[in-house]
């Protein structure tokens, strides 16, 4: 799930006019953590690692959001129980 949403964001992110390809290492960085995560991995330092990651790929003119911010936002509103 949080691998979905990192590949999302990423790929909307690779979009953008600020991206340019020394920013790949990172983007590699953030799946790898996101997909141990997914995994069960679930450690402080690892979910540190991933937030410092994406505030790093973000661009700098966001409204005081940083990127853990932004994916929390996208997974709580990808959450759906399966009754409407």
């Amino acid at each position: 799930m949080v691998t979905k949403a990192v590949r999302t964001w990423l790929t909307l992110r690779r979009k953008a006019d600020d991206w340019s390809p020394d920013l790949e290492p990172l983007a590699a960085l953030a799946l790898a953590c996101a997909e141990r995560i997914d995994a069960g991995d679930v450690t402080g330092s690892l979910v540190k690692e991933l937030r410092v990651t994406l505030v790093e790929l973000m661009p700098r003119e966001e409204d005081g959001l940083d990127a853990f911010d932004l994916l929390a936002a996208e997974l709580q509103a990808a959450v759906h129980d399966g009754e409407d």
